[in-house]
């Protein structure tokens, strides 16, 4: 006689990464990182978070690996840490924005 399979009971949902000590301390120093060359507040803690996403989704060309370019570009004049992002155009069904060398989050 053959027995029935075993039934495993299996949790769809799994539980809550806790936030890693590096994430947490690369998103306190970066925004600093950021301001010591000039960076404007509201950009400094949302380009924080995004590298560090990067890095945590296993992007990390994109994540706290680029924080020395960054600083480099905006110390060369690369990146306008103050820009007038500005609607050049508005045709029917698109837009031409102005970003003004600001940084690619905006």
């Amino acid at each position: 006689m053959s027995r029935p399979p075993e039934r495993i009971a299996v949790n769809p949902t799994p539980p809550p990464l806790a936030t890693p000590p590096r994430r947490t301390a690369s998103i306190r120093f970066t925004p600093t990182a950021l301001l010591a060359v000039g960076s404007a507040a509201p950009r400094r803690r949302h380009c924080a978070e995004l590298m560090v996403r990067a890095d945590l989704h296993g992007a990390d060309g994109h994540g706290i690996f680029r924080l020395p370019q960054y600083v480099r570009r905006i110390r060369g004049g690369a990146v306008n840490v103050r820009p007038k992002v500005r609607v050049a155009r508005e045709p029917r069904g698109w837009r031409l924005v102005d970003g003004d060398n600001a940084w690619g989050t905006w």
